[in-house]
Parts: C-alpha cells; sequence; structure tokens
C-alpha cells in the first residue's frame, strides 16, 4: 500500500470518526427544561422554540467543522406540549391550544430529538411507534403519556411489546409514565419492571401485561421506589397483593401513593388485611367495603397520617 493511499485511509477515517461525533453531538438536556433559560429563546414558530447558540458552540471551530456539524449533528425540536398522532407517515402535532400542525423532520438528519415537558401519543395502532425508531427519532421528556391527550381524554392504543420496549429504554422521561393500551401479545410485567426504575411516578393500564405471583421479587430485584405507584388488570393472588403492599409501605422512601385495580373482585378479608399492615399509624379509611373490590386506594401524607378507600 503506498503512502498516499495510507494518507488517504486516515484522512476517511479521521473524517467518518468526525461525522459520527456530530451525529452523537452532546447536548445540555437540562436547558430544554430550565424555564429561566427558556425565557431566552428564539421562536421559531407558535409551537417550537430554540437556545440562541443552535446548532453547536463547536461549529466555530473552522469551516469545514461547522458545515459538518451542520449537516450531521441531530436535528432537535422543542415543544411545551407534544400531542403526537401519525398520520399516513407523517407527525401530526397538537399545541396546548389543540391546534393542529404537521411536524417535519429533515430526512437527511440521521438522528431527531424531540424535546417536550409533556408528550402525548394518541389513536396508536400496532407499528406507528416503529416508525419513529425506523427514523432515528428519540425523546428527552418530563412526563409520558399513552393513551391520553393533552386533556387526558383517552383514546383506544395498540402498541407492541418492541414498541414500548423502545419508549421506555430508548426514550428518556424521567418524572412520568401513565400508560393505557393494549399490547398485541402476552408480556409479563418483569420483562418491564428493568425499564421503570428510573420514574418517579408510574401508572400503568395495559391489557396482556402480565403479573404473576412473582411480581414481588421482580419490584425488589429493580429497586422499583417511585412516588406513585398505580397499576390496572392486576391479576394475581391475595398473598401476592399482601406482599407487594408489604414492599412498598417497607421502603425507606415509600410512595405517597398506591392504587392497585384488579382484573377479578377480591374479598373484603383482604381489605382488612391490607389496613392491618397499616398498624401503628394514624388510618382514615375513607370507604370500607361491605362487598367484594375492584380497587384500593392509599394516601401516604407527609404527616404520616394514611388515607385509604376501597371500591
Amino acid at each position: 500500500m503506498s503512502f498516499n493511499s495510507n494518507d488517504s485511509a486516515v484522512k476517511r477515517f479521521t473524517y467518518d470518526w468526525l461525522i459520527r461525533f456530530a451525529e452523537l453531538h452532546p447536548f445540555k438536556t437540562d436547558e430544554y427544561f430550565n424555564y429561566e433559560k427558556q425565557n431566552q429563546w428564539i421562536t421559531i414558530n407558535t409551537n417550537e422554540r430554540r437556545p440562541e447558540d443552535y446548532p453547536s458552540k463547536y461549529a466555530a471551530l473552522s469551516p469545514m467543522f461547522s458545515t459538518l456539524i451542520t449537516r450531521h449533528m441531530p436535528h432537535s425540536f422543542y415543544s411545551d406540549v407534544a400531542n403526537l398522532e401519525i398520520n399516513n407517515g407523517k407527525i401530526q402535532i397538537y399545541d396546548y391550544r389543540g391546534r393542529l400542525q404537521q411536524l417535519t423532520l429533515p430526512s437527511h438528519k440521521t438522528f431527531k430529538l424531540i424535546f417536550c415537558g409533556w408528550c402525548y401519543f394518541t389513536r396508536l395502532t400496532s407499528g406507528m411507534i416503529n416508525w419513529f425508531k425506523a427514523n432515528g427519532v428519540f425523546f428527552y421528556g418530563n412526563e409520558l403519556y399513552v393513551g391520553y391527550d393533552f386533556e387526558l381524554k383517552i383514546s383506544e392504543c395498540y402498541i407492541t411489546f418492541d414498541e414500548l420496549t423502545y419508549l421506555l429504554k430508548f426514550c428518556n422521561f424521567d418524572t412520568a409514565l401513565k400508560i393505557r393500551a393494549t399490547l398485541t401479545e402476552a408480556v409479563e410485567f418483569a420483562q418491564i419492571c428493568p425499564l421503570l426504575a428510573h420514574c418517579k411516578n408510574i401508572r400503568l393500564a395495559i391489557t396482556n401485561l402480565t403479573c404473576t405471583d412473582n411480581i414481588v421479587a421482580a419490584l425488589r430485584d429493580n429497586q422499583i421506589c417511585p412516588d406513585v405507584f398505580e397499576i390496572a388488570e392486576l391479576d394475581v393472588s391475595d398473598k401476592a397483593v399482601l406482599e407487594m403492599f408489604d414492599y412498598f409501605v417497607a421502603l425507606p422512601n415509600r410512595p405517597n401513593m398506591l392504587c392497585f385495580e384488579f382484573a377479578q373482585r377480591k374479598p373484603v378479608s383482604l381489605s382488612e388485611a391490607m389496613t392491618e399492615k397499616c398498624a401503628g399509624a394514624e388510618l382514615e379509611c375513607l370507604k370500607i367495603p361491605v362487598v367484594p373490590f375492584v380497587k384500593s386506594h392509599f394516601y401516604f401524607a407527609p404527616n404520616g397520617k394514611i388515607l385509604c378507600a376501597f371500591s
């Protein structure tokens, strides 16, 4: 191999490395959720604003680097509220006033980042979320809602396990997850449990998400320690319910709220056993069951008082 070919290979490798650097361009995500900094942003349109230094501070290094960064760095889009739908392969976004507009993301960019305080997916059919994955779209946000719009109206959503994994693992929603959807195949709770550990507000109403009596082991192994934990369609034994309740109540920082909604009615004796677990605390039962129930609600007040209700 000649010296010239070696030199060419080194240049090609260096250029490919710089392209990869641009594609993985670092972002200070905290700036997107700091309202003081947002006040200094540039308004792009009624639903989009950006930092003044967009696209990159690295663009000033050289004209070549500026061109490379502009061409290859991820495209970023910010919206306080993103209510998203996919229609014929195009993204439609409703702003917080309910106004509809089409969101166009540049196809030549390898990665596209959508920053949003609250992200809502409505009227999903299986395969729609895969469109984001296939097109290199990733999300950074505070709260994720699936099956709810920005007014918290419920809509039917169907989603695959792969799509759910993509939302929970490869997108970043650190504060709250509220998901009401139907999985296209049965999935054990233990399979998604590792993807929930970072989140402090967990509300799940997922059809075909199966919970077995080993649910407590999954919670413990993944150190699930949320501020709010709600789960619906819970189909486990009374023994497993009490073990779950024990697990959450014994946490050093136990949740502020626990809500279990059962697939089948539970006996009054289970409600009595759950309230007995609160012995020693000031307990106020707002609604005492006299017949089998399907929901249990526990609120742990900062002053140590516990409020509960069964329905």
